[in-house]
């Protein structure tokens, strides 16, 4: 083998000891990139829209509230956003009489939505227009007053929170006494309330030209049940010496 034959066999050589080179042993730039399958979990949790009545006024059944007829009471609820979202819940108000008939209704959607675990109190001015027992019932509720979109309510049952309340009948009273003597008389107090009254003060607003300096309630304080007519009895002494009749007017107080 010439010098020219042994030298072309030596460039071949390199040429495929390079071709497997790079066949074998050299990276590309993507060699070092790689990817991995692998498994994860996610969950959902869905939004929940719940309220509860943290406190309502009035709310003691056994001292309610004693409204005279003809005047308001302020009823109030307070409750809490108790939900995952935040939302415009519509409060609710009803008051039942003994029967159990609705007398008045209240209903308050909020104007803005009540975030997660903040708190709204609603208030409505309610006029009580006869004398008698009420039962009242608050309520939260998505969106409309239905017992399928109620979150809560208390009291339940309904209870009696109000009672209207009016002045009890006075009689006049007469009586008949000597010159410089004296005598008894009775004033006659009718309750016609639901709740019984006590009669605790007696006064005389203007004798009506009658001389006498005494004249008293004997039997006070008087407690007179619901329904029922009690009697005051009055002490009555003239100091004068001539024989007249007189208007004598007077006032009574007491309380429910």
């Amino acid at each position: 083998m010439n010098k020219r034959t042994l030298g072309l066999v030596c460039i071949v050589l390199a040429i495929v000891l390079m071709s497997f080179g790079f066949m074998f042993g050299a990276k590309s730039e993507s060699d070092d990139d790689w990817e991995k399958e692998g498994t994860g979990t996610v969950t959902v949790t869905p939004s929940s829209i719940t309220a509860s009545i943290v406190n309502y006024y009035p709310s003691d059944p056994n001292n309610p509230a004693i409204v005279y007829v003809g005047n308001s009471i302020t009823i109030s609820v307070t409750f809490k956003n108790t939900g995952s979202t935040a939302w415009k819940f519509l409060a609710a108000a009803t008051i039942y009489d003994a029967s159990g008939n609705v007398v008045d209704h209240y209903e308050t959607t909020l104007d803005t939505a009540l975030q997660t675990n903040e708190q709204k109190t609603v208030s409505w001015s309610h006029t009580v227009k006869n004398v008698g027992d009420y039962w009242l019932q608050f309520g939260i509720y998505k969106t409309k007053f239905a017992e399928d979109d109620r979150l809560d309510r208390q009291p339940s049952p309904s209870q009696r929170l109000i009672v209207g309340f009016t002045l009890p009948t006075i009689g006049s009273f007469s009586v008949t006494v000597p010159s410089q003597g004296s005598g008894t008389a009775t004033i006659s107090v009718s309750n016609p309330n639901t709740i019984p009254i006590k009669v605790t003060g007696f006064q005389l607003i203007d004798k009506g030209g009658f001389i006498g300096d005494i004249v008293l309630a004997t039997n006070l304080p008087l407690e007179i049940a619901a329904g029922q007519t009690g009697n005051i009895q009055l002490s009555v002494v003239d100091k004068g010496s001539s024989a007249s009749t007189y208007t004598i007017r007077f006032k009574l107080s007491g309380t429910p």
